[in-house]
């Protein structure tokens, strides 16, 4: 019973420290898309990307609230975001970190009593707020990209089948990781490609001026 309640509280530290990340890496996109990196500036949209979603999901599932420890986290986050915003590297090391967070909140919905079709629509509704928000806020396209619609698609479709069929809960892992392992994939052979040309060019101009020189070379020798 220890050993439990001691991995319980890791990762419920975990999971605060991934809280505090996610409100970084949100209020360093909200200063990259234009926001003033003050704390007046980024204190509103900051607190929308991060509560609309859930709040108006709630009219479907009571299942998101705000309490007092959650918001510290978040403002913890805006302050440390203020200040880290110009830093590159460590944006990049900690960028991918928010998926643990989001196979911990899918992993405890495998396991929640609320109703599987109620919960999932209640997700659909965070999901496609989530996304509607963050274009209004951040002065991007509402197109919605084809790597988001399957990626919340996929996450929502592998929950829906483990509760449902009883599959194994590493399927929603696995769909977790699908799109963004997919991404890195066609990136990797979409630059390997580009190499690839860019040599076959280099070598079709080098053709002709070696063309040239054997000629002068011939034309020399001639005379």
């Amino acid at each position: 019973m220890q050993c439990v309640s001691n991995c319980e509280m890791t990762v419920s530290k975990f999971k605060s420290v991934l809280t505090v990340i996610s409100s970084l890496l949100t209020t360093a996109s909200l200063i990259e898309r234009g926001y003033e990196p003050y704390f007046m500036s980024l204190i509103l949209p900051m607190f929308v990307l991060e509560y609309m979603p859930g709040m108006l999901a709630n009219s479907v599932l009571q299942k998101f609230e705000i309490t007092p420890v959650c918001a510290m986290l978040n403002l913890i986050g805006l302050f440390l975001g203020m200040f880290l915003y110009s830093q590159r590297v460590f944006l990049r090391v900690i960028g991918d970190l928010p998926v643990a967070g989001k196979i911990f909140t899918f992993l405890g919905f495998v396991h929640c009593r609320e109703n599987t079709e109620k919960l999932v629509t209640w997700l659909i509704v965070k999901e496609l707020t989530g996304i509607f928000i963050r274009k209004q806020l951040m002065a991007k396209s509402f197109r919605i990209r084809k790597s988001e619609a399957m990626n919340s698609f996929l996450c929502i479709f592998a929950l829906y089948a483990v509760r449902t069929y009883g599959m194994s809960e590493k399927l929603v892992v696995a769909a977790i990781f699908a799109v963004p392992l997919v991404k890195i994939v066609s990136g990797f052979f979409g630059s390997l490609r580009a190499r690839m040309i860019k040599k076959e060019e280099v070598v079709v101009k080098q053709q002709p001026e070696e063309e040239e020189k054997t000629t002068r070379k011939t034309a020399r020798k001639n005379q």
